[in-house]
């Protein structure tokens, strides 16, 4: 009985947390007088405080690591085991994700996406995949991260996927840093996770989200770990720009494995 109100009382605080961000998101919006750069900084600075408080409430501990204050904006990489990777990423700095088109169709998540002014790319069309690049750069100059998975998928986090180097175009176009990093969740309520327990936070292949995110709800603290792995700068302009993303996609790559295998102390 204690587990079922334990539960409930973190779904009536989501409720209630989630319907404030979102009449204080669409206030913004409606009152705001600000050009659309600044417009974007704020609602990124939003997103960022809608993240942390989200996380808070599930009793998600994030402990950062490796070059975490070196960088002050960029594109960053990250790979991708769970729907929570969303608010833990995002609640590190004000930020804005990149996903496909189809994210914003799927129930609660496509929500939570939405929320977070995340940039839809429809991978089916050019002109789609052109307007997205445009929003990003226009984020960035509204001094807001950008935030790709370029998994294109969640996993169960005993393995990384190669990342798709369309992801990377941004980067190679507009030469800004990319930002590799390692994210790990170690323990939960205070037990080290082991191998054959990821799947109660990994949420992949044809899991139902409901049940899992209900599953998830019983856990007191969560812990995992954020580890920012060095910069990674532009790639000489004497080569193509798809050269340019799969160099930047393959060394973002190694820089996340080398950061989840070996992350210095």
């Amino acid at each position: 009985m204690y587990n079922l109100i334990f539960k409930l009382y973190k779904v009536l605080l989501f409720l209630i947390v989630n319907i404030f961000f979102l009449l204080s998101g669409i206030a913004i919006k409606a009152l705001s007088f600000f050009k659309e750069e600044k417009m974007a900084g704020i609602t990124a600075l939003l997103a960022m405080l809608w993240a942390q408080t989200c996380y808070s409430i599930l009793g998600i501990r994030v402990t950062l690591s490796g070059n975490y204050q070196g960088f002050k904006l960029g594109f960053i990489v990250c790979n991708h085991i769970s729907y929570l990777d969303i608010l833990i990423i995002g609640g590190i700095r004000p930020s804005v994700f990149v996903s496909k088109s189809e994210v914003k169709k799927w129930p609660l998540l496509g929500w939570l996406a939405i929320l977070a002014n995340t940039i839809f790319i429809d991978r089916q069309s050019k002109r789609g995949a052109f307007e997205a690049l445009i929003k990003m750069e226009e984020r960035l100059n509204g001094n807001v991260n950008i935030i790709v998975f370029p998994e294109g998928t969640t996993t169960d986090g005993s393995e990384v996927k190669r990342f798709k180097s369309s992801l990377f175009d941004l980067p190679a176009r507009v030469n800004i840093p990319v930002i590799p990093v390692s994210l790990k969740y170690t323990r939960i309520n205070g037990k080290q996770i082991e191998p054959s327990e990821m799947d109660a936070i990994a949420w992949h292949g044809n899991m139902r989200l409901i049940p899992h995110l209900w599953n998830l709800l019983g856990f007191r603290n969560i812990e995992v770990n954020l580890h920012f792995n060095p910069i990674i700068n532009g790639v000489s302009d004497t080569v193509s720009i798809s050269e340019k993303r799969k160099v930047l996609s393959q060394s973002a790559y190694k820089s996340v494995i080398n950061g989840l295998i070996n992350p210095p102390p």
